[in-house]
This record gives C-alpha cells, structure tokens and sequence, in this order.
C-alpha cells in the first residue's frame, strides 16, 4: 500500500481509542529491545476513529520519524538494543549549587515544537576510515535540577536526554531522536549528563513520590483513589506532573533549573445538598489553544499527563459537596476534562454531573488557581439516522451514539440514537464529534459521525443513508481481493478525531467497478459530509490520486472515476559478503526520489534471501537495513534487479587524552552493536549511503567523553568491507 495516505489514515478502534488513554508519563530507565527492521504500522478494521498527530515511533533507543516531503509520515524505528540503566549514585558526583541565584530558568513550553532538530544542514561526510580508530573529546557537563514548588529538590527522578538530527540528509530529510542518557536526579534534585554542545530534548517523569505538607513521601503514584497515591486530595500527597523541555547545552557549565508550580482545583457540586461521589480529573498537556502538545518522547500525545481519581467508597470522609485538589505542575499551558458521579444527600437518589472542560490554563507563577463548577445542565445534541428511502412514517435506524471532545479526542458521553431519545448532554464542551454506530433493517453496519463545531444550547442533526458507487479500476487478478474503502474527515481542528472509516466495497473482478455501497450524507444546508475514497489490496496496481466526495442527504452522489496504472517491481537477494550466505528478515523500503515523496513497503526478505517490492513506476531511493541506495529506476510492467551485501568493519572507540579505550559504547545507526572491554567493535554495514554514531554514555566505568555521529558512508560491501 502507498504509505503517502498513512498520516491521514491511521486506525485505532473507537471502542478500544479511550481504555489506553490513561498514562502518568513513561519512565526513566532505557529501553532494552531490539528492533533492527523498519517498521511501518497500517491499522485497519471497521467502525474505527483515527487519533490525530503523526504517526511516531514511542519508546526505545532510536525513534525515527521519515518525513518524505508530502504528509508522509513513516514510522521506522532502527533500535540499539543495547541500552541499558546507568547508576549515576551521589556519592562521587560533582557538588552542584542548586541555590536560586545564578541559575537559568527555563520556560518549559508556551509553543508546541518540542523536539529541537540540532543539525546545520546537511551531515557532512565521512571517510569509512575515520572508524578504524575513534577518538572521543571531552564532554560539556549539563546538569539538570528539578524542583518542586517549595524550591525543594526532588531525589530520583528520570531525567532523558534526547539528541535529534537528520542521519540521512540530503537523500531522505527524516528526523532521527536517539536518547544520550538516562539519569536519575540525585537527593539535591540534580541529573547531569556528558553532553556535546547543542541543543537537547529532556524529558522529566517517573515521579513516584507524593509530597505532603512540603515533605517527600514514597507513594505509587499510578494506583489512585482519594486521599492515598498522589492525588492531592486537600492539598496532601500531591502529584507532580512530567513534562519536556529544550535544554541548551554550552561548553560552560550549564544548570537548568526546572521548578514545579501548585495548582489546585477547586470543584463544586451544582447544589449543597448533592454529594460528590466519585471525580476525576483527567490533565493534559496543550498549547495555547487547547490542544494537546504531541511530546511523544514521553507518550503525551492526546493521553492525560495524569487522572487525579477520588472515590468515597474507599475512604469514610466523604468529599461531600466540595472539595479541593492539588498538584505539581511545570511551566506551560493545560487542560482538564472532569466528570463526576453524585447523589443528593437526603433522598440518596442519582443526580446527574455532566462533564466539565476547565478551558486552557496556564501554569506560570505559584499557587494557580483552576474552578471546576460541576453540573446537571449543559449543551445537548441529538443524532440521528436514516435509511436510503426514508419516509416519515418509517423507523430511524437504531444504534449508538458517541460524543468526542474534538480537540484531544476524549469520549465525554454516550447514548442511543435517534428522535424521541433524550438527548445525550455534553456539559460545557462545545467543539464535539458526535458519532452512529448502527445496522440498517437490511443488515447493512454503518458509522457515521458529525462535527458539532459551535454547540450551544440543544442541536439536533439527521444523517441519511446514500448509495456511492466506483468505476474505472482495472479488472481480473490485479484487483481479485482489492477493496474500495471510503473515510469521512474532519476539518483540522479535530485533532483528537481526525477521521472515522465508514465502509468498504469489494472490487468486481470482471469490470473493475463497485455498486451501492452505503455511506451517510447530511443535509446540503449544512455542507453535506466529507469521505477520501482509497484502494487496498490492487496486487500490482497503484491509485493515480486519492479522490475526494461530498455526500449530501437528498441525492446520491455522481460515481467516483478512479484511475490506476501498473506499477514495476524492484526484487533481488540480499546475502553476507561471500555472497553464500543469505540474510533472512531483512526490511526492504522504496521512497519516491521525485515527484510525491511517497514511501512503499516495508517487505522483507525470505530464508533464501530473496525479495520483492511492487511501486509505480519512477525512480527511487531504496532503503536495505536502513542503508540507502538512490537513483533506482522502475518501470511499468518491468523488474529491476538489486541485489545487497552485508559485512563486518571493525575497530576501536578511545578517549582522546590518553587512548583509553571506552568499553560497552553503544552503536546506533545502519550499523549498530556495543564495543567490548577494551573498547573494541564489529560493525555490520549494507551496500549503500550509512551512517552511525557511537555513544559512550551507557559505559559503567565513565569515560566523561563525547558522542559522535559519522554521516555519508558510501559503501561498497565487496571493495570496502572486512573479509
């Protein structure tokens, strides 16, 4: 499948979408897998709803996200594998001054770029040679001190140090983040690292303290319920929340000072006489607008920083019809989604508390207020659907509705569909998706959705089924299996809800066409529904353009004229450097040199080392274990053949100022292994442009050097490789 479509459509299943939401931030070791192929990730499924945001690889030693120039957002996560938890101690460290006085302090976020590309253009070039023996230079300490609101250190916290740069610039202009180190603060609340100079993305979490009447208290901060586990539950055992911030590092001594504000929540029944029974308080990370911020580097990315939970039924003091909650926040802007349960106190019946959305907030100086008055009125909507040949007499189709905050994508209510069903109320949110899950009296499975962009007060929208068909497609095997799939879009500002699949057509092998496939239409009045049209499944047929249709409730819409044209194959062996020996596993791309920038595959090569990699036809850069090989002609109707190397290089990583060699480096990159005792390495390379960089922070015996990065290795497996 051209991978030129996966940013617009990535799938995750609406019934699945909010169960993982619930994240308190990553921690602060390293990851230990393995991951040496490209992966690129396509969900598919029905009735799903797409999160916003690219699609980045989270977790690991090495996250890559390939930027092809048109949207084309590619996951590819070339691994280490060979991190590992550094023990920093405190008892030999530097003595820092964590005093306030000459310390820079950093604003930890009012933008949204959080990831600092620290290139210069494109990598300059190395000579293979410069391998053989590595010298590393000192390093730029940077020191890192975290705070709480009372100016307190706070011990053992993960602090990530993240390095970015373009490894394959100027052939690919994809964004590499690799983390340095992994180092816990110390009992004063300073981590430091042996950085080069530049900037760095550092990532502060694994908070697994509470702090309670300003003293640090071991808690699990992620088992949650009222006055136990970081919840802040009338200013005790408070949380502190993670965040990312961009650190500078000089060839001075740099100390960036990162100090957590109180916030406190302030949250009130709708009356004196109803009593809160359970609340939570769902925190996000976003910028100005009420977005979230997509600082995947600690898996953010429209999943609450934390949820304050509070529950009387495991405490006997009640929180009765107020209450108040505290947490530790850094610099930078917020939001809150919060939703209740309550009952009135001398009837002991249900009352209803519908969500509430505190708005952006911003945390800059102490004690930051943020009001959460609960209630049991609020902005309603009502959906409903019908079938194709609907009359007033007949039945609406009968189904499900749910309510998506369109900002982080959080579901916020549900209910049935339809005329003569309450309304489904969505408290003070105002910018929803509402979404229909239901089967027409024919058993046809529909998912339609609509965007209530300005919601005040009640509305009401009526979806009516239409029939859409497809022509143009060629026919006999190359579509046998093919599919036509239609997905309605949402404009930009539903970040949370992007898109939602609607349906799917089987293509008819004999003409290559799609009859009466159901989706919705709204009234043209209200600018009728948005759907892409997209092939999956053409054996060696690729779709010319993507085309785009609006459905309007009255009519059906004109059928959809879509274009294919045969493509070429690129295929060959990939074998070790003797040429005998075949190389299972191997993960095989093709980027589009000209014209789209769009990526193909990933396929990978069998046991006897062989692959093949359907694309258009065009010219090519070709990606074998990440070593890239430009100006790779394909045509129409044709194969053309390239076949791969892979060999050993080795040599040996030292510190420069007395040759010592620096043992347990780490290598990232096409090639990637760890040096042993003494500092010696075997690296693996493809046929092709590689690049490495070697990383002597996980060294236990700390060598106090340097990084480095060595980009543009031209190589030949058979002329320049080891025997």
């Amino acid at each position: 499948m051209k991978l030129s479509l996966i940013k617009k459509i990535v799938f995750i299943a609406m019934f699945l979408m909010v169960i993982a939401c619930d994240d308190d931030g990553g921690s602060g070791t390293k990851d230990t897998s393995t991951d040496t192929d490209s992966d690129t990730n396509t969900a598919t499924g029905n009735d799903t709803v797409t999160t916003g945001g690219d699609t980045n690889t989270t977790g690991g030693d090495t996250n890559t996200t390939v930027d092809t120039g048109t949207g084309t957002d590619t996951s590819v996560d070339t691994g280490t594998g060979t991190g590992t938890t550094v023990d920093t101690g405190t008892g030999t460290g530097t003595a820092v001054d964590t005093g306030t006085g000459t310390d820079t302090t950093v604003d930890t976020g009012t933008g949204t770029d959080t990831t600092v590309d620290t290139g210069t253009g494109e990598p300059t070039t190395a000579d293979l040679e410069d391998l053989r023996e590595i010298a590393l230079d000192g390093a730029a300490k940077m020191f890192v001190t975290v705070r709480d609101s009372t100016s307190t250190g706070h011990d053992n916290i993960g602090v990530n140090y993240y390095y970015s740069h373009d490894p394959q610039m100027p052939l690919l202009e994809w964004t590499e983040t690799v983390m340095i180190d992994s180092l816990p603060t110390n009992a004063s609340g300073v981590s430091s690292a042996n950085l080069n100079e530049g900037s760095y993305t550092v990532t502060i979490n694994n908070f697994t303290e509470a702090l309670s009447t300003n003293v640090h208290t071991t808690e699990d901060c992620s088992a949650a319920t009222l006055t136990v586990g970081c919840n802040g539950y009338k200013g005790n055992d408070v949380a502190t929340l993670p965040t990312v911030i961009t650190a500078e590092n000089t060839a001075a001594v740099d100390n960036i000072v990162n100090t957590a504000r109180r916030v406190t929540f302030s949250v009130d029944a709708p009356a004196t006489n109803v009593d809160l029974l359970t609340v939570d308080i769902r925190i996000f990370k976003t910028d100005e607008t009420g977005m979230p911020i997509d600082e995947t580097a600690v898996g953010f990315f429209n999943s609450p920083l934390k949820t304050l939970s509070f529950d009387t039924s495991v405490e006997s003091s009640s929180m009765e019809d107020a209450f108040t909650a505290a947490v530790e926040m850094f610099p930078g802007y917020y939001r809150a989604i919060v939703t209740a349960t309550a009952q009135n106190e001398d009837t002991l019946a249900d009352v209803v508390i519908h969500p509430f959305d505190t708005g952006v907030f911003t945390v800059a100086s102490q004690n930051v207020p943020v009001n959460v008055d609960l209630s049991d009125s609020g902005n309603d909507v009502t959906l409903t659907a019908r079938e194709r040949n609907y009359t007033p007499s007949d039945i609406d189709i009968p189904g499900t509705v749910t309510v998506y905050d369109c900002q982080t994508g959080w579901v916020i209510a549900s209910g049935p569909a339809g005329i003569g069903e309450d309304p489904i109320n969505t408290g003070n949110f105002t910018n929803v998706i509402a979404v229909f899950q239901g089967t027409t009296s024919g058993g046809v499975a529909m998912t339609g959705g609509y965007h209530f962009s300005d919601l005040t007060g009640e509305k009401d929208m009526k979806l009516t089924e239409r029939f859409i068909d497809t022509n143009g497609l060629p026919s006999g095997n190359s579509v046998a299996g093919a599919v036509v799939r239609f997905a309605q879009f949402f404009d930009a500002s539903c970040n949370g809800v992007q898109a939602i699949y609607m349906d799917s057509a089987p293509v008819n092998t004999s003409d290559g066409t799609t009859t009466d496939t159901s989706i919705f239409g709204s009234p043209s009045a209200q600018g009728g529904l948005d759907y892409q049209v997209y092939v999956v499944g053409m054996a060696d047929y690729f779709l010319d353009t993507f085309e785009e249709v609006n459905s309007v409730s009255s009519v059906d819409p004109d059928a959809v004229n879509l274009s294919a044209t045969e493509g070429g194959t690129i295929a060959g062996n990939i074998n070790q450097r003797n040429g005998e020996n075949p190389i299972e596993n191997t993960a095989v791309m093709a980027y589009e040199q000209t014209g789209t920038g769009g990526a193909f595959g990933p396929v990978y090569s069998q046991a006897d080392g062989t692959y093949e990699l359907d694309v258009p036809a065009g010219t090519y850069i070709v990606s074998v274990g990440s070593a890239l090989t430009p100006d790779v002609e394909v045509t129409s109707g044709q194969t053309t053949s390239r076949n791969f190397l892979r060999g050993p290089y080795s040599g040996i990583t030292t510190r420069s100022s007395d040759s010592q060699g620096i043992d347990f480096a780490s290598f990232w990159g096409t090639g990637a292994t760890t040096t042993d005792v003494n500092g010696f390495f075997t690296l693996e390379f493809y046929d092709g442009i590689n690049y490495t960089c070697v990383n002597p922070n996980n060294s236990p015996t700390g060598h106090n050097v340097v990084f480095e990065c060595f980009y543009n290795l031209a190589i030949d497996a058979l002329a320049d490789l080891d025997d």
